[in-house]
């Protein structure tokens, strides 16, 4: 299913109010003729900003079965304000070529389908986010209930999970038992929202993070603090 809510061609020189009851009303039809319970909920929330809309687009995306990328973005003339943002499949496009003559050894497979399915946000100055087009079909199979935690928007290490993970290796525990830990406890590894090399690159970030500051607190103590 495709749903764009773009203003027709003859409203676009009207009133802005007008405008935008025109496509407030194309928006309320296509909502209402939705057939999909899941699609339905995703048109009808209300985002107010690049972070909840790439959550909001992410949670239905792992409900679906696919990853999301972010993409174009485009901005009110003379300034920094958002006029349109959209988020796409992880296989839209096709990976690009590399014109270099090189030989390689292993050239990763490109798993991208050019695949279709989007979602595009239009801004207006208020600040204000509508859903603008909705692409709902994709082009390739989807990810099964058991496959969907290693979806890459979908992956991510909760604050608790976090916390158990610096507890555990603090005392010695490799993070490869940690995570089996912490997978036991939610009943499962596609209960727990990260894999395993997630939770490895999370130690590894924070362990680099605290080298720093323990660096930056010894030249702080060897030179006193500027006044």
């Amino acid at each position: 299913m495709e749903l764009d809510f773009s203003l027709n061609e003859e409203f676009e020189h009207m009133d802005d109010k007008i405008n935008v009851n025109v496509f407030e009303m194309e928006i309320s039809r296509a909502k209402t003729n939705c057939n999909d319970p899941i699609a339905r909920n995703f048109l009808n929330t209300v985002v107010r900003n690049d972070e909840e809309a790439y959550k909001h687009y992410c949670v239905y995306a792992h409900y679906v079965g696919f990853t999301v990328r972010k993409d174009h973005i485009t901005y009110w003339a003379k300034s920094k304000q958002i006029k349109s943002k959209d988020y796409i499949c992880g296989k839209s496009g096709h990976k690009r070529e590399s014109r270099l003559a090189t030989t390689v050894k292993y050239r990763k497979a490109d798993t991208r389908t050019g695949c279709q399915a989007m979602v595009r946000y239009a801004i207006d100055l208020d600040d204000n986010w509508t859903i603008k087009k909705f692409v709902e079909s994709h082009n390739h199979p989807l990810a099964e209930s058991g496959d969907k935690h290693l979806l890459h928007s979908s992956r991510k290490i909760s604050e608790l999970n976090a916390n158990l993970l610096r507890s555990m290796t603090s005392y010695g525990i490799i993070v490869a038992d940690a995570f089996n830990f912490l997978a036991t406890e939610v009943v499962g590894v596609e209960n727990l929202e990260c894999t395993r090399q997630d939770a490895y690159n999370f130690i590894q970030r924070d362990k680099r993070s605290r080298i720093e500051q323990d660096d930056a607190n010894s030249l702080t103590i060897i030179h006193g603090v500027p006044k």
